[in-house]
């Protein structure tokens, strides 16, 4: 479960409200259009509960995984010092 991303902050004109049966529309190539980011990073809640702050760079080469359904991945760039 820490390694499932269950939401990430993205601009207003793409969020989804949280009370529809609806999703985020994963974009073919992601880039960091359309993220919402913080001045220090990316948050992503995860499904064990924990909120991960990435900085945007690592946030791109990881969000493919995540979004991924099943797909076996794993990955190690989570920031470490917040």
């Amino acid at each position: 479960m820490s390694n499932t991303m269950l939401a990430l902050e993205v601009e207003d004109e793409l969020a989804v409200i949280w009370t529809r049966p609806d999703d985020y529309e994963v974009p073919a190539e992601i880039t960091e259009e359309g993220l919402r980011s913080l001045p220090d990073g990316l948050l992503i809640l995860m499904a064990d509960g924990s909120v991960r702050m990435m900085n945007l760079p690592e946030a791109l080469e990881v969000l493919p995984a995540l979004f991924s359904r099943a797909g076996g991945e794993t990955f190690d760039t989570w920031r470490r010092d917040r």
